[in-house]
């Protein structure tokens, strides 16, 4: 879970929450009235205060005021407002310029008041006023908006002056910051009418609400000043709900994903590091019920090599267990779910209500889930040096796992499950898809069946088709604007006089490198791979850039102006330092700028504390180097077991390849052409410096994954499944490289239409709720599953 800490850790910022977690109204309001009152202690005043800081310390957080200083505080005329009046003072004291919009102010004494403080500190008012022209002035002299209209109490409809406010807060563009509920959404319904404002933030007041499940955007939880021990709360479902943060972790987005990082991803991974805490700090202690009690961590004892054990060396690899329909006696087999390159906690949702769930729960059989080597807590070494990295390669990993198959106890099960006398069935996805394929073929004597799920069993050391998949699968408009904008931005980029102030749009002026400023502009393309067809854990960021690049600007008078060619005179913008540019790349800009990959660099960063050195100037290109400079090798010198994206990097660097340049000249594309395989793979030597034991090689050796099928891989009982407009599919057998072959029970081959990354893996409790192409795999799968197991006997004890 990535959790982003503000500096009086007033509010968190929380990617995931369980749908357990949201509150509903009544909720709402016993919590408020509790607070309040002899027990509570608290008087409104306070309450106020603590939630108007926190909502200014969220956006100084994400907004930097550099870039971001002109706020547009939106207030409502409730309590609402009057946290929204509070952010205000103080935005103006951390040196922010805010100016407050209340068309109907509030009526009572604690309104007036916090509106005369703001008064008194100077704070611009726009006169209350049915007329929306000063809106739309201040809209378009502002950078940002904070929204304090409605809370959580509203109901609609939207009425004046406020049912034309909200539309002209919508059209301007402006990246929107919301207090605890987005003005126009029901507390419950959420924004069912369509009439609500749609935030890049929102900050959630004590506990998210049940209307904003849906929400896709930057969460952050604000109240921590909730007491630990209160009255109410202590006992309450919200606080076992709330629990359960502690344990759903890392699983919005980038849940199972196969990290593509690179030199510049792993510089995005450290900044998003910096801003994540060690702990989450919630409301409760010790709560009785937490989400996973049911599976609790079990460990297996597995020797550090396999095949040369003369060190004795061990190392504990955790595992869960899913229990809920195994019957002793009655042969149903153990469905095991490889846990890839990631902590296996981040598997346990497959455990409950996914693909592990289910299958379980269609053959009456037993789950797992199995951390792999080096991820999560199965660790075995003191750090990640490149000698202590050896031992993580394919063939361990595929050892660790047949051991486990083959002397596993399960706690709790007297019966012995282990294989060859027990079916097992060896799902993965991604990375792990692969290993499953693996699995089957190089211990068929173990793994019964394997279900290799978007399994990239083809290793490449060149692997431009990603963007290819994307450029080819997105929605053709927005393709176009995107390859348009990259043609352009190359163009500029070759031009000395115009590169400097094209980087400072996008707040990079002094990144030195222009390979490491066009590989920031690859980040909204990755999340493509992020949509999912189950909102706990997918994101329509993607098509929410799309539809950035597509919609003119505000202020553009043109109404077909969209619909022109790209660089035509109606759709271009004059810009600082001589630059004339299609709003398509304005509208990535301003894009980038609301997703934080610029804003995520920390003032006061430098590189060997070289600004005492240089001037001001050069102390901001230091800064900018640090963050997203990639050819200073000592970035990537650390060694330490907090240095987790050591792990799939070097698998990469080994074995895996996949490095990620722009196509061959002349082929379409969306990436910069300066992307090169020098440029991706150069990482592979700034952070493995030859060991005493192990040297990573100047290229990695697909060959080891390859020599296994690779495209061709198949078996008996293995089945292969992808997704349709995968950027991963041309890795895998549904590859435009490999052959074509028939779908059968015995070796099943299916392609999910629409889908992206292993949609079968996600799973709900109904079947019957999942989308129609979802609920079709899945019933496919339980079907051949079955079949196998028909086929599934004994072995015969030796003589």
């Amino acid at each position: 879970m990535s959790i982003r800490y503000l500096s009086a850790k007033l509010a968190q910022q929380v990617d995931f929450f369980p749908y357990s977690c949201f509150n509903t109204l009544m909720n709402e309001f016993k919590i408020d009235e509790e607070l309040m009152s002899a027990a509570g202690a608290f008087s409104l005043d306070q309450l106020m205060e603590l939630a108007g800081l926190a909502c200014a310390q969220t956006l100084a957080k994400v907004y930097d005021k550099d870039k971001f200083n002109r706020v547009l505080v939106c207030c409502g005329p409730g309590n609402q407002g009057g946290d929204g009046l509070v952010a205000a003072r103080h935005l103006s004291i951390f040196g922010y310029s805010p100016t407050i919009y209340m068309p109907k102010p509030g009526s009572k004494d604690i309104y007036k008041r916090l509106k005369t403080q703001c008064d008194n500190m100077k704070i611009k008012t726009l006169t209350p006023s049915m007329d929306t022209d000063s809106l739309r002035s201040a809209l378009s002299s502002s950078d940002v908006i904070l929204d304090a209209i409605f809370g959580f109490s509203f109901k609609g409809p939207v009425r004046a002056p406020f049912d034309v406010a909200l539309p002209l807060i919508s059209e301007s563009r402006l990246p929107i910051v919301s207090v605890d509920i987005p003005s126009g959404w029901d507390v419950e319904k959420g924004n069912d009418a369509g009439v609500g404002l749609d935030p890049d933030v929102l900050i959630s007041l004590t506990a998210p609400k049940e209307g904003v499940k849906s929400f896709e955007g930057i969460h952050f939880l604000g109240g921590r000043f909730v007491p630990k021990r209160h009255p109410t709360m202590a006992s309450s479902s919200l606080a076992k709900a709330l629990a359960t943060v502690l344990i759903y972790t890392s699983l919005c987005n980038a849940l199972g994903a196969l990290p593509a990082l690179g030199p510049q991803g792993i510089n995005l991974w450290k900044l998003q590091q910096q801003q994540q805490a060690v702990k989450l700090s919630l409301t409760v202690q010790n709560p009785s019920n937490s989400g996973v009690e049911e599976f609790p961590v079990q460990w297996f004892q597995q020797p550090l090599d396999h095949f040369d054990n003369s060190s004795g060396h061990t190392f504990g690899q955790r595992y869960w267990v899913n229990k809920r329909h195994y019957e002793p006696g009655t042969g149903g087999p153990v469905i095991v779910l490889d846990g890839g390159e990631t902590s296996g906690e981040d598997r346990i949702p497959f455990l409950d209500t996914g693909i592990v769930e289910i299958l379980a729960r269609a053959t009456g059989g037993v789950g797992v889930v199995l951390e792999h080597r080096y991820y999560g807590e199965s660790v075995a070494v003191e750090n990640l040096t490149t000698d202590s990295l050896r031992w993580l390669n394919n063939e361990q990993a595929a050892a660790d796992s047949a051991n486990f198959m083959a002397n596993v106890k399960f706690d709790g099960i007297d019966e012995d499950l282990t294989a060859p006398g027990t079916p097992w069935i060896y799902y993965g996805g991604s990375y792990a898809g692969a290993r499953a394929a693996h699995m089957k073929i190089l211990y068929p004597e173990l793994v019964f069946g394997a279900i290799a799920s978007s399994g990239v069993t083809h290793a490449t050391i060149v692997y431009w088709e990603y963007w290819d998949t994307i450029r080819t699968a997105a929605e053709p408009k927005c393709s176009y604007h995107i390859q348009k904008s990259i043609e352009t931005i190359d163009r500029l980029l070759s031009t000395k006089r115009l590169a400097h102030p094209l980087k400072a749009l996008f707040g990079l002026p002094d990144l030195q490198h222009d390979e490491d400023f066009v590989s920031l502009l690859e980040t909204p393309l990755g999340y493509w791979q992020a949509k999912c067809w189950d909102p706990a854990f997918g994101s329509n960021v993607f098509d929410e850039f799309c539809d950035a690049l597509n919609k003119p600007p505000f202020g553009f008078s043109a109404a077909d102006v969209a619909d022109l060619e790209f660089e035509h005179p109606a759709r271009m913008i004059s810009l600082p330092g001589g630059l004339s540019l299609d709003f398509s790349i304005r509208e990535e800009f301003i894009f980038i700028s609301r997703q934080n990959v610029v804003s995520t660099c920390p003032e006061g960063s430098t590189h060997e504390e070289a600004c005492s050195r240089f001037t001001f100037i050069l102390r901001y290109a230091n800064l900018y180097s640090q963050c997203f400079g990639t050819f200073n090798d000592s970035q990537y010198a650390a060694t330490t077991l907090d240095q987790t994206w050591r792990l799939w990097q070097f698998q990469v660097c080994t074995q895996w390849g996949f490095f990620m340049p722009a196509p061959p000249k002349g082929y379409p594309r969306i990436v910069s052409n300066l992307i090169t395989l020098d440029y991706e793979s150069k990482i592979c030597k700034q952070a493995y410096a030859p060991g005493k034991y192990f040297t990573v090689p100047p290229l990695p050796n697909v060959t080891a994954v390859n020599v296994l099928g690779g495209f061709d891989i198949a078996a008996d009982r293995l089945a292969i499944i992808d997704g349709e407009v995968d950027p991963w599919r041309p890795a895998t057998p549904h590859s435009q490289y490999a052959m074509d072959r028939d779908d059968t029970v015995l070796r099943p081959f299916k392609l999910i239409p629409h889908a992206v990354h292993h949609y079968d893996e996600y799973g709900l409790k109904n079947l019957s709720d999942e989308p129609p192409e979802i609920r079709k795999i899945h019933g496919e799968m339980i079907a051949f599953v079955m079949e196998w197991l028909k086929d599934w006997t004994p072995p015969e004890e030796d003589q």
